[in-house]
């Protein structure tokens, strides 16, 4: 619905307008329009899709081959060959070269104070090449009168420096001092000159064996390989000073258990050494530390070093010809057919429909009116 009005408006402007215009017209016009519009849309559809497919493929394939090979061969070789070999084996006795770089390493020194102490230990005591010069023995022209008297500042000393006795004291061995033969003295273990006489030994017996052990453990090829091994073992061992106290150390402790037997001679007497305590003894040219042989070329400690030393040399000469000869004749021939068929059908069918009503109402009402007024003035 839809409504119009027009107002008088424009009367009042026209009136004003007259009282300046000598003639006024005045027109007004009011209409009123009155719509109702109503519609209704009705619709329906309807589809149909349908679809068949049928496919089909054939595939044949044929394939003749033939093929023929031959092949002939023919070697020939020719060898010549020479060998020659040479081989040997033997085992070095070290302890008579271990014996042998310890008097030079050590012995052979004049020992100083920038040395290290197991060198000037050794260098001091010399335990091979002084042997028979320290050798303990009773050093007095007389017989001493009781066995405190050996405990004396000197009164036992090596036989490089002990003094003979005396022909009168010589004859003198009916004394109150005398014990067991006329050869022998009581030797007791606390008595300075062979307490270091035997420790020296001792410890140069276990200090000998580690080096002996170090050598004999590490492989050589020759003998003068062997003797460098030697003199570096001695010089590792020298830098290692706790190693030196430890040895040194357990020969003092095994000292203690010594028991010495009467061996003590004057320095006229001498004919050999006799030294029995037990724990050291020297007899003839043999050293013994805890009854064990040791010192000596044959054993060190109770051992007996040795090292194996191998030599292969061999010598190989081939000659060899060789020749060769091969044919091959190879022939092929191959045919091949292959076939492909393919059929396919297909059906589609499409079926639509639609329907469609519209109805409607519309109607209009107008209602209108004018009035004009004109108006002049008269002049007088």
């Amino acid at each position: 619905m839809k409504t119009k009005q027009i107002t008088a408006a424009a009367l009042l402007a026209a009136a004003m307008a007259a009282q300046a215009a000598p003639s006024v017209g005045t027109d007004a016009t009011q209409s009123t329009e009155t719509s109702d519009s109503s519609t209704l849309v009705r619709e329906k559809k309807m589809s149909i899709d349908k679809s068949n497919s049928k496919s089909k493929t054939i595939s044949r394939s044929k394939e003749h081959a033939r093929e023929r090979s031959q092949e002939q061969s023919a070697s020939k070789r020719k060898s010549k060959e020479a060998r020659a070999s040479k081989s040997f084996s033997k085992d070095v006795n070290i302890n008579g070269m271990v014996l042998a770089e310890f008097v030079r390493h050590y012995e052979q020194q004049i020992p100083s104070a920038g040395q290290p102490e197991v060198v000037r230990y050794f260098a001091t005591c010399k335990p091979l090449t002084a042997a028979q010069r320290d050798y303990p023995t009773l050093n007095a022209q007389t017989p001493p009168v009781s066995v405190g008297d050996l405990f004396r500042d000197n009164a036992v000393t090596g036989r490089g420096s002990a003094l003979p006795m005396t022909v009168s004291a010589m004859r003198s061995v009916g004394s109150a001092f005398f014990q067991g033969t006329a050869e022998n003295y009581p030797a007791d273990p606390h008595i300075p000159t062979i307490s270091r006489y035997a420790q020296c030994r001792m410890t140069a017996s276990s200090w000998i064996a580690a080096a002996a052990e170090k050598v004999s453990a590490a492989p050589v090829h020759d003998v003068s390989e062997i003797a460098r091994n030697i003199a570096t073992a001695f010089s590792a061992m020298d830098a290692d000073p706790q190693l030196f106290i430890s040895l040194r150390q357990q020969a003092r402790s095994d000292w203690t258990h010594a028991q010495c037997t009467p061996w003590l001679k004057w320095q006229g007497d001498y004919r050999g050494p006799e030294i029995d305590c037990g724990v050291f003894e020297f007899k003839g040219d043999k050293f013994y530390v805890n009854r064990r042989e040791t010192l000596s070329e044959s054993a060190i400690a109770g051992a007996s070093y040795k090292i194996a030393i191998s030599s292969d040399q061999s010598t190989s000469s081939s000659t060899e010809l060789a020749s060769s000869t091969t044919n091959r004749v190879s022939d092929s021939d191959r045919n091949g057919l292959t076939v492909d068929a393919s059929t396919e059908d297909r059906q589609s069918s499409s079926l639509g429909k639609t329907k469609s009503s519209t109805s409607g109402d519309n109607s209009t009402y107008r209602d209108g009116s004018t009035n004009s007024i004109n108006a002049t003035p008269v002049q007088q």
